[in-house]
């Protein structure tokens, strides 16, 4: 038997002529590769469905947290044409442009607040967003939907290019491999604009490899969308233009009729109108968004350092891939790393240097991380190659196995548990906007940092208010002077990140994200004083009435004595709901949670206002361990606004030197005034 035959020939059945059975048996083989090809094609698009559809489900706002905020702010401004004139950007960018000398060279603040507030990186992306926000008028909704379309581009792209370098029964097993691959940074875990752009760009790889002439028209429309849909994608026509040039020598294709000179002329027209629209729409344009060249230059060799990392840790983290690489790599006679494999390489190598030219502040070799998923598509293609050989041994295969299966679980640990829980917040836009309308709307907004709180209360509606910018002040000599000089002003902050608990323990499985403490990742909560005096009266508010008959309350002395039972008094309310409870001389309370679906979502003295859930300003603290967690750390919530305030600054901020009053914290925020005296 042929030892490169794709499988195995049928018997030749009674009464077939070969002519017959030759057909027949390319039929069968044909209909297996459709098979598997479309196996690995489902796989890998359920992976990517999961990640958006169960952060969807259990999120109360779009996932990808702060990035998903500002992109769906910008598909808001795209649909106003992005407006220049609204007094929240016009603030924040005068009151940055006053104390830009701040910042040093190496401030990654001014970009990050001017590329999220105004302007656009993505706007066709934006575009698109936008439409489909105004079609469900759901920000979550919308978001997930524009990721689902996101990923079956990235699903098409990927396909078509795998089945040019390395067959149908190939790609199929190498995007199965994809569908749990673990690369660094974004990666293709979170379907953002860049992966739009690296979806349009594998399917132009396809195209441009293409024997015979290659779809011009549909090329041409690939490198405009690729253009617009986000800044890395001039990056991309770029490695696409390499490609090109590539193929055109190999070939040797006529010097102006061939696919380089014939790209090259689509690249500078779609860069054109990337230029042209930024032109006639001044909203678009990003202030300060990249340093001089020189400054550039100087970070080559940090960049380069952090690429090779991440490489290393690409390779590191999927050993079934790395092993089949390396006995490709051993086995150059069997030609699995094929001419157009090569290319594709060669041309992506060129593009990789090319980006240790930009510097991100805070963030090295950021465009390479992006540009690496390309080569992680290309390198599971040969792998998979590799693996359908029929030369190697059982232990290899058998290593393989076993290395995938690591893989598969590692991948689940981390998409379950690390990526679906990972931001932490849980804003309600709607009940944000209910609170803004409250509150004069000549009143300025005071934030302390430009992602979470400061675009969630514009999304809300208060992108017609003045901002007062905290970190534009962080390097004065009082940097609260501008807030004790003005009265009229509301703060809103992110409370801390120990508040939700999901993203601390971070458990595998669906799980509704919630500021509170969740009776089935918890097993016991600890509630005490700063300064270890007794406790006041506490009114605990539950999700549910579920459960609560199980729920054990253990109070506790000054001395850490148990006390029983009787010292406490427990009062329920009408509904079941909130339970008052209290008792002189205990100075902690345990309260014991029996495994179930219920939660804690408020924790309050009663005398509290109506809108906090919380004990903000009280002086205790509360903590909470995991639940079948074997030496589980007590995770403490401290209430003390201070140190929300210090935990999500975007500088180090001193205190504020004015005491602060919580008002409310009903929509995930929590709203706060200077207080006044009486």
């Amino acid at each position: 038997m042929n030892q490169n035959s794709e499988t195995a020939s049928p018997p030749l059945g009674k009464g077939q002529s070969p002519a017959t059975a030759g057909a027949g048996t390319f039929a069968w083989r044909r209909a297996w590769l459709k098979r598997i090809y479309g196996g690995g094609l489902v796989i890998f698009l359920l992976s990517r469905f999961l990640g958006i559809w169960g952060g969807y489900f259990t999120g109360e706002t779009a996932r990808n947290g702060g990035d998903a905020m500002t992109y769906l702010w910008h598909a808001r401004n795209c649909m106003l044409g992005y407006p220049t004139n609204l007094p929240s950007v016009q603030s924040a960018k005068q009151q940055l442009a006053e104390n830009h000398s701040q910042f040093g060279v190496d401030g990654e603040f001014p970009l990050f607040i001017h590329a999220r507030l105004q302007g656009s990186a993505t706007p066709l992306f934006d575009l698109v967003l936008g439409s489909m926000h105004a079609l469900v008028r759901d920000d979550g909704l919308a978001y997930a939907l524009v990721e689902t379309l996101t990923a079956l581009i990235v699903a098409a792209g990927a396909g078509c290019v795998l089945r040019r370098l390395a067959g149908r029964r190939a790609a199929g097993l190498a995007l199965l491999a994809m569908s749990v691959i673990i690369l660094p940074r974004q990666g293709i875990d979170t379907m953002i604009a860049s992966l739009a752009a690296t979806g349009l760009t594998l399917w132009m790889s396809g195209a441009l490899l293409r024997v015979g002439r290659p779809s011009w028209g549909w090329i041409a429309t690939g490198a405009i969308c690729l253009s617009l849909v986000h800044a890395i994608g001039i990056v991309f026509l770029a490695y696409l233009g390499a490609l090109a040039a590539v193929i055109s020598w190999r070939r040797r294709e006529p010097l102006l009729k061939g696919r380089a000179a014939c790209f090259a002329v689509i690249a500078a027209i779609a860069v054109g109108l990337r230029l042209i629209a930024y032109k006639l729409v001044p909203g678009m344009n990003i202030a300060n968004e990249y340093h001089s060249a020189a400054h550039t230059l100087s970070h080559v060799g940090e960049n380069a350092e952090r690429s090779v990392r991440f490489i290393y840790d690409m390779l590191r983290k999927n050993l079934a891939v790395l092993l089949l690489l390396l006995v490709a790599a051993g086995s150059l006679r069997r030609r699995f790393f094929t001419p157009r494999v090569c290319w594709v390489l060669m041309a992506w190598g060129l593009a990789s240097l090319a980006t240790f030219l930009h510097h991100l502040p805070g963030y090295k070799a950021d465009l390479f991380g992006r540009v690496l998923v390309i080569s992680a598509f290309v390198l599971c293609g040969v792998a998979a190659r590799a693996w359908f050989h029929r030369s190697h041994p059982w232990w290899l295969r058998a290593a393989v196995c076993a290395f995938f299966a690591m893989q598969v679980t590692r991948w689940v640990g981390t998409q379950m548990g690390e990526q679906m829980h990972f931001n932490w917040y849980a804003f309600d836009l709607n009940r944000t906007g209910e609170v803004l309308k409250q509150h004069k709307p000549a009143e300025k907004l005071l934030v302390v940092e430009g992602e979470q709180s400061l675009q969630a209360a514009m999304l809300a509606g208060g992108e017609n208010r003045e901002v007062i910018w905290m970190p534009a002040y962080a390097k004065e000599p009082q940097p609260w002077k501008v807030a004790m000089e003005q009265s009229d002003w509301l703060g809103i902050v992110a409370p801390p990140r120990e508040l939700n608990c999901l993203a601390m323990i971070r458990p595998q499985g669906f799980s509704r994200m919630r500021l509170g403490v969740s009776f089935d990742a918890c097993s016991a909560i600890q509630v005490e004083a700063q300064d270890h005096r007794a406790l006041p009266a506490l009114t605990l508010t539950f999700l549910s009435a579920e459960e609560l008959s199980q729920v054990l309350f253990v109070p506790y002395d000054n001395e850490g004595g148990r006390m029983t039972i009787d010292v406490l008094t427990i009062k329920q309310s009408s509904s079941g709901l909130e339970w008052t409870v209290s008792g002189s001389g205990v100075h902690r309370l345990d309260i014991m949670l029996p495994e179930g679906s219920n939660w804690l979502v408020g924790l309050r003295e009663p005398a509290t206002n109506a809108g906090l859930h919380w004990p903000w300003n009280s002086g205790l603290n509360m903590r909470y361990a995991a639940r079948n967690v074997r030496a589980s750390p007590m995770y403490t919530v401290d209430f003390n606004l201070h140190h929300a305030l210090k935990l999500q600054a975007s500088v180090n901020l001193p205190p504020p030197p004015f005491a602060i009053t919580p008002l409310d914290d009903s929509a995930g925020l929590i709203f706060y005034q200077r207080q006044t005296p009486r």
